[in-house]
């Protein structure tokens, strides 16, 4: 029998690479090898996560550090694509919706982000604003991009430093910090996904002080300058993280922004939908959605009647985006249909933010019969806080 001699063999996530050392091995023995290395390779994240999991364990090793407490913390397995798996550390006995979902299989990123990722490569530099626990900047830095991920809370950028870790990503740098438009002390609501910023303390929850800062200063220890891809999901203060940011898409550099528009947590800075298209537009960027495998044009004047949207932005798209099929926005009769559907949406946070975008809308579009409709159900709310729209509207007026 031909004695198989020693291999060294490196694996990453999306591709297998053999160095041979010593003489010539026979093919059939090295065909044998090759298939038991390729069978091996799917079940060698699960394998290793069976292994990390019984340590744990074993050991008293089952809180991360985060800021002056210590996180409860598990590990699972993520699928990104048909033969792409990452490791993901969660907190435990939390309710953040990003956690269940991937407890239960499922995946966070939005549909523009999958685009984005299906197109990411190792020559590619992202940067991740509000990277949460990395449902984002994970994928990117397993398809071997370079990362940069900033997020405002101690317990979200420990538990996405140790996913670095798990799963042996140097490209990956995690900065904790919380951006705005100057130095400023604000207060964060640590609620995992949907953590947010306000200028004072909040009664109904727990909140607790942070120093924010611009992005340039946040960004003094990244070892990226320039990127290619710019993700924003930072729950409202996306308006005053742009606006300390036009450094990032001086002379030719053309990144691909992907922001997450929340009309609501807008509204807790006095911000609108309208500012902050508007603020794309001023960088320079045109803006899309990403509609039904079309690409959907945006200005400043579209309405906004989801409370959660994920806008793409870029000055020219790159080529894959560049040849998906356009069309223009929305007309006011698909508007005012849709806007009486979301009249029945189960949160009362997309019903206030409805009842906002429609009473600011244009009298065309509030002279419809379906708008005036849905601002007579709106008005009659069970929720305080979307009936507290209207009082506020006719006491601005």
């Amino acid at each position: 029998m031909v004695e198989l001699l020693r291999f060294t063999i490196v694996i990453q996530t999306h591709k297998t690479t053999l160095i041979k050392r010593g003489t010539v091995v026979e093919d059939e023995e090295l065909e044998l090898a090759s298939l038991r290395r390729e069978r091996g390779r799917f079940v060698k994240l699960q394998d290793r996560l069976n292994r990390l999991q019984q340590n744990l364990q074993n050991s008293q090793l089952i809180m991360v550090p985060a800021g002056s407490e210590f996180v409860p913390f598990e590990i699972i397995s993520v699928e990104l694509f048909k033969d792409i798996s990452y490791l993901v550390a969660l907190e435990r006995d939390t309710g953040d919706i990003v956690c269940q979902i991937l407890r239960e299989g499922g995946n966070w990123t939005s549909h523009e982000m999958r685009l984005v990722l299906e197109h990411v490569t190792e020559n590619s530099k992202v940067l991740d604003l509000g990277a949460h626990i990395g449902s984002f900047a994970l994928p990117c830095a397993v398809l071997g991009a370079q990362v940069v991920a900033v997020d405002g809370s101690a317990k979200s950028a420990a538990l996405l430093s140790l996913s670095g870790r798990l799963n042996k990503l140097t490209n990956l740098q995690v900065i904790e910090g919380v951006v705005w438009s100057k130095a400023q002390s604000l207060f964060l609501q640590d609620t995992g996904s949907s953590g947010c910023l306000s200028f004072e303390p909040q009664a109904h929850s727990k909140s607790r002080p942070v120093a924010a800062d611009t992005l340039p200063n946040i960004l003094k220890s990244a070892r990226l300058t320039t990127f290619d891809v710019i993700k924003l999901d930072i729950e409202g203060a996306e308006v005053d993280a742009l606006s300390q940011a036009s450094y990032l898409f001086a002379g030719d550099l053309n990144p691909l922004v992907i922001i997450e528009s929340n009309g609501y947590c807008l509204n807790r800075f006095g911000r609108t939908v309208q500012d902050l298209l508007k603020c794309l537009e001023g960088l320079g960027l045109k803006i899309y959605r990403y509609d039904g495998g079309e690409l959907v044009s945006v200005d400043s004047n579209s309405l906004q009647i989801e409370v959660c949207v994920d806008y793409l932005a870029a000055r020219q798209l790159p080529d894959y985006l560049a040849r998906v099929r356009r069309c223009p926005y929305f007309t006011t009769e698909e508007l005012a249909v849709m806007a009486y559907g979301w009249t029945s949406h189960f949160q009362p946070e997309q019903r206030a933010h409805l009842a906002r975008t429609l009473l600011a809308s244009p009298a065309a579009m509030r002279e419809h019969s379906a708008v005036r409709a849905a601002l007579s159900r709106l008005s009659a709310d069970p929720v305080l806080e979307v009936r507290e729209v209207f009082s506020a509207f006719r006491a601005e007026s």
